[in-house]
């Protein structure tokens, strides 16, 4: 290179003018030069980092402070809809975090905010209606907890920060007043080579440099809007370009802080609940419009002016404000706790509020805060509602009363109707015992007439009806009072139906009708059931089937509807009941068709029959026409038992005597009729009969007689028949003769009576001739002998 050229460069570069001599120390003055705009790069560098960084730590106290807002709302509020503003504030706060680029001091910041995002997650996850009271404050403190300590970190970090850009700036401005002084330097050994080079120095570095500090000087007082002229490419024009870059930058965060920070008034302006900040003393520090609305104040400003004093001026009894403090200071946070305040026209109201003490880093109470909303609404409704159910109380006392009283009205009514129906059926009983006993015999004299049986038959007939009056007006009556009871036994299938066929074709010959019992081949054996229940039902649908039917035929038929049910079936040819009347055909004392065609009786049957089936699981059903006759059926879903059925043991319809030695029968009966039909019954047999009129006889004929049988009847005069066998019971040489109770009352208290007392049977008055023999029979083990032929 030739020395014209290096010579002209240098004039070109602003370096050096004409003089050789000092060439060496431009140079040196030079690198010097540049290596302090190295250093202002570097502290350039090192500007918009920490600048970059105090602004994300200003998005973190932001998203800090917006998450707190949404978690005090969520507290007070709660909801699915806070919730979830919460979640998304949680998720801001993480993202602002994430974007801070701090080499030192960020783990402390990270545990802080991760921290803080755990609490949070447990709060937002509780339990609203599980949780306790205390449980959910415990949360709420260890949250405020944790975000307290996020601030401190963020602070921290962010005082670093700031300690930081102020120590660049400082060094930034060393560097360039170093420059500055050098350049200076630089021109006054130059100003006699060369005024332009010095010229163009001045312009080209001092000028941009002086600028360049004095924008940063502006900026770090606050003038964000300051920026520099880029006039050249080089390194100061790079700087005054990062420089603006800077201040760009953190004009656009400023920015977003303050419409974070509207964002947030407006909230707490436009909140529709009451939020408001109390001193410890009792002063209005802050409230929002809807606090001032609340309270009857039109604007937050008129309220805060006004009310000096809460304890005095806002709360209906002042002495509610220490305790609230108390629980309030023990606790920490305080949720749901209801306020009575004043109105400002003087009418108390009722606040549900939440509130909180806000403490300092060292633990100090400054304030409180509080949410709150009117429930004076809700609190009358609960009030109306608490008189409302004491007056309901009240009248269901009374109802209760009454009806106690009634029922035992009832009961005693009940009580004496049972009593009543029991000694009424007691007092007929016992002389239809010796009219049917007679009847009996008479039937069985073989010396009387055609006419004389026919009489006595129909003795016999009248006084059966009578008995079954007697039993329907009883059972009716075990029917309303709910104690009707089903002695369940097993039952031989065959002999019973044998037993009810005989019954009703004696009856359907007198009347000149054909009876048919059809019975399925794949019957079951036995059947476990109420044997006297199914009886008597059977027997009075036959019975009605043979009164109203004038010709033709009554059939009965049972077979099999499945494995374990049975179908009774009851068909006549009589005149059929019409549609219209079937409804009232189960009624009691009613009876359907036409008056003309209706024989004696009560209209009790089918109603009692029909009660009876209910409590057996099952029903009676009817299809009939008017002039078709009637179909009468019901099942019985029964399960078969396997077992065989005993033999039955053999009686004496019409027996003349008996194999073996005499017998000897002891009668204890108080009544004379009855002692003398049992006697004119027994003696023809060949039995030696004797009599007693009360039980206290009977334990003296016992112990001299020792009978074979007692036939003791349980109601009589001086002892009565259950106190005797139960004393006969008690004495070793008469313990073991066999004891026949007979008794007028038909309750089944009175048989369980009898057997518990020792008796061995149990029969009621009237008594039938067949069953007595029977029993006799069964318990002395008798062979009967039947008249020859």
């Amino acid at each position: 290179m030739k020395l014209p050229e290096l010579v002209g460069g240098s004039v070109r570069r602003k370096i050096l003018g004409g003089f050789a001599l000092v060439l060496g120390l431009v140079l040196l003055v030079m690198g010097a030069g540049l290596h302090q705009l190295g250093q202002v790069r570097l502290a350039a560098d090192e500007v918009v980092p920490n600048g970059t960084r105090l602004a994300r730590l200003q998005e973190v106290a932001v998203a800090m402070s917006v998450l707190e807002a949404d978690v005090e709302r969520f507290v007070v509020v709660g909801g699915p809809q806070q919730r979830e503003a919460v979640q998304q504030a949680l998720q801001d706060l993480r993202a602002a975090g994430e974007r801070v680029d701090a080499p030192e001091g960020r783990a402390t910041l990270d545990r802080a905010l991760a921290t803080l995002a755990d609490e949070v997650q447990r709060l937002t996850t509780l339990d609203g209606d599980s949780a306790s009271t205390r449980e959910r404050n415990e949360r709420l403190l260890t949250l405020y907890a944790a975000l307290r300590e996020a601030k401190e970190a963020q602070h921290a970090l962010g005082q670093r920060t700031q300690g930081e850009l102020q120590q660049t700036m400082q060094k930034q401005k060393q560097t360039i007043a170093a420059i500055s002084v050098q350049f200076a330097g630089i021109g006054a050994l130059l100003v006699l080579l060369a005024a332009v080079v010095a010229a163009l120095v001045a312009r080209s570095i001092a000028r941009p440099v002086t600028e360049l500090a004095q924008a940063a000087q502006q900026l770090a007082g606050g003038d964000l809007a300051r920026r520099v002229r880029v006039d050249s490419r080089d390194e100061i024009g790079e700087l005054a370009q990062r420089f603006n870059g800077m201040a760009d930058e953190l004009q656009r965060l400023l920015e977003e802080v303050r419409r974070s920070e509207a964002d947030y008034r407006g909230i707490y302006a436009n909140a529709l609940e009451a939020i408001w900040r109390s001193s410890l003393d009792g002063r209005l520090m802050s409230a929002n419009p809807a606090a001032a609305s609340m309270l009857g104040y039109s604007s937050p400003e008129e309220l805060l002016r006004c009310v000096t004093d809460i304890g005095r001026q806002l709360y209906v009894h002042p002495e509610d404000r220490r305790h609230f403090l108390q629980h309030l200071f023990e606790r920490g946070a305080l949720l749901g706790y209801e306020l009575n305040i004043r109105h400002r026209d003087g009418r108390p109201i009722w606040i549900s509020a939440s509130m909180r003490v806000v403490r300092d880093g060292g633990g100090t109470p400054l304030y409180i805060e509080a949410f709150g909303t009117d429930v004076t609404e809700r609190r009358m409704a609960q009030e109306e509602l608490c008189r409302h159910r004491d007056r309901l109380e009240e009248l269901v006392h009374e109802r209760t009363l009454q009806l106690e009283h009634a029922k035992e009205r009832a009961e005693v009514a009940s009580q004496a109707k049972s009593a009543f129906l029991a000694n009424m059926s007691h007092e007929l009983r016992t002389p239809l015992n010796a009219v049917l006993g007679f009847a009996q015999i008479l039937e069985r004299d073989s010396t009387l007439t055609v006419e004389q049986r026919r009489r006595a038959a129909t003795i016999q007939q009248s006084g059966e009806h009578l008995l079954t009056l007697i039993n329907d007006v009883l059972d009716l009556a075990r029917i309303e009072a709910g104690r009707v009871e089903l002695w369940c036994s097993e039952i031989a299938l065959q002999p019973f139906l044998h037993t009810v066929e005989d019954v009703i074709r004696l009856r359907a010959q007198q009347k000149g009708l054909r009876f048919e019992c059809q019975t399925g081949a794949d019957l079951p054996a036995s059947l476990y059931a109420d044997e006297k229940r199914l009886r008597q039902v059977l027997l009075n649908l036959l019975d009605n089937a043979v009164k109203f039917t004038s010709e033709g035929r009554v059939l009965l038929r049972v077979a099999r509807q499945g494995p374990h049910q049975l179908r009774f079936e009851v068909i006549d040819s009589g005149p059929g009941i019409a549609a219209q009347d079937q409804p009232r055909l189960f009624r009691p004392f009613e009876q359907a068709g036409d008056t003309r065609m209706r024989p004696q009786g009560t209209g009790l049957g089918l109603a009692i029959s029909r009660e009876l089936m209910r409590r057996m699981d099952s029903d009676i059903h009817l299809n009939s026409e008017a002039g078709r006759g009637c179909h009468f059926w019901f099942d019985l879903a029964l399960p078969a038992s396997v077992a065989s059925h005993a033999a039955a043991t053999a009686t004496a319809p019409q027996a003349t005597g008996y194999e073996g030695p005499r017998r000897r029968v002891l009668v204890v009966d108080d009544v004379a009729g009855n002692r003398k039909m049992l006697t004119d019954l027994l003696s023809p047999l060949g039995f030696e009969v004797h009599v007693a009129t009360d039980g206290r006889q009977a334990l003296e004929q016992a112990q001299r007689l020792n009978p074979d049988v007692v036939l003791m009847d349980n109601v009589m005069p001086v002892m009565d028949g259950l106190e005797a066998t139960r004393r006969l019971r008690a004495m070793p040489d008469v313990a073991g003769i066999p004891i026949i109770a007979i008794s007028a009352g038909a309750q089944p208290s009175d048989r369980v009576a009898s057997l518990a007392a020792g008796a061995n049977a149990f029969l009621t008055k009237p008594v039938r001739i067949d069953d007595l023999l029977e029993s006799i029979g069964a318990l002395l083990k008798l062979r009967w002998t039947a008249p020859s032929s």
